[in-house]
């Protein structure tokens, strides 16, 4: 038995920015589900910035290093970070743990 699970990413940079995260909890995890049926945890940054210092951000990657995460959804890449180095740098170590990433757009 898979103790690994899906992590749904949700991360939203102020009041009245981007789409309604509400919007984005439905739409994610609704992709989440088709790929995963269960083992899904949700992690939500709400009013914050594009930065990696984003306490669930953190709290995910750390679980990824632990090794209980085979799959990350979240709405698009710049969920990660805005800097186009730090997006690359955070995709090698995710894939370095064979961590698939999924875009919902």
């Amino acid at each position: 038995m898979n103790d690994k699970y899906t992590a749904v990413y949700i991360r939203r940079a102020g009041l009245g920015s981007g789409a309604d995260i509400l919007t984005q909890v439905f739409d994610v995890m609704n992709h989440a589900i088709g790929l995963s049926r269960s083992n899904i945890k949700l992690f939500v940054d709400d009013n914050s910035s594009g930065s990696m210092l984003s306490p669930q951000f953190i709290r995910m990657m750390d679980e990824v290093r632990e090794g209980k995460i085979d799959k990350i959804v979240m709405r698009d890449i710049s969920r990660i970070a805005r800097n186009c180095i730090l997006v690359e740098e955070t995709l090698r170590l995710i894939y370095r743990y064979n961590v698939e990433v999924h875009l919902v757009v």
